[in-house]
């Protein structure tokens, strides 16, 4: 993953494992993202639940971030973790997607 932010700009290594999965309805997973400028260290869980003809999905997650990351505002830090959870889902929402 590349990020952009002059302040955190460069390349980050991610890695992500599974911890325990209910598929197709709930996912827990943890994940380290480290790069030039610090590591975010964290869980997040997921559950998905049919509503009339729509699927709402239910998130919460945890983080540790350290080096210069962390100096980073707290407002600009969730606009970034929205920005990056909005583009996974994207991407899921494309894998699961079944043409008709």
């Amino acid at each position: 993953m590349n990020v952009g932010i002059a302040a955190v700009s460069g390349k980050y290594d991610t890695f992500v494992k599974i911890i325990e999965a209910d598929a197709p309805n709930s996912c827990t997973f943890e994940g380290q993202v480290t790069g030039p400028t610090g590591t975010i260290s964290g869980m997040a869980s997921f559950s998905l639940k049919q509503k009339e003809a729509e699927t709402e999905i239910d998130y919460r997650a945890q983080g540790l971030i350290t080096g210069a990351l962390a100096t980073i505002s707290t407002r600009i830090l969730e606009s970034i973790a929205k920005t990056f959870i909005n583009q996974a889902l994207g991407k899921l929402n494309k894998e699961f997607t079944v043409e008709v």
